[in-house]
């Protein structure tokens, strides 16, 4: 039987963490793959905190200068918006043109846990929900931070690591 892990309310299969190695390199992707290829729903609540950050977040995107530039509104969901090169509006681009996340840059230059910024769609890729809170990983985006394995290892310790950041955010906020 397979044994299901638990972090916060979120369940994964321990096969999901075992058979994948997971590392962000920003350099590698240029932002092509989860800041890119998804439309990003946020809650009010989400938006909130990070409409509280624009004023610091200006440092790395200086085009965010309202919620209208943030977010778009559809009759059903709440989005982030994305830049004319298809980037979500709180990626910049360093030098050597590796795309970055302002959030996660700006929780790290305060010494927070990017997940108390970032929207719960965004820490938890490469994860994707599978039923309420259920989760598996993303094996249809082709992205060069997920090596999928076909033999069973130990759990991958990059991907633990995020799930238990993510059990101990939603933990504190309950």
């Amino acid at each position: 039987m397979e044994k299901i892990l638990q972090f916060g309310r979120y369940t994964v299969a321990e096969s999901e963490i075992s058979s994948c190695r997971y590392s962000c390199d920003p350099a590698r992707c240029k932002g092509n793959v989860c800041c890119k290829t998804f439309d990003i729903a946020i809650t009010f609540e989400e938006r909130n905190r990070i409409t509280t950050l624009l004023d610091e977040l200006d440092h790395y995107c200086p085009w965010l200068k309202d919620l209208e530039t943030c977010f778009q509104l559809t009759p059903c969901e709440l989005f982030i918006r994305k830049q004319d090169n298809g980037l979500c509006v709180f990626n910049w681009l360093d030098a050597d043109g590796s795309a970055w996340c302002a959030l996660h840059t700006l929780a790290l230059e305060k010494g927070l846990n990017p997940f108390k910024i970032k929207p719960l769609n965004c820490s938890l890729w490469p994860f994707l929900r599978d039923g309420a809170d259920h989760l598996e990983l993303d094996r249809e985006t082709p992205a060069p931070c997920l090596n999928f394995t076909d033999t069973q290892t130990t759990a991958d310790p990059e991907l633990l690591q995020m799930l238990e950041y993510i059990a101990e955010e939603i933990n504190n906020e309950d």
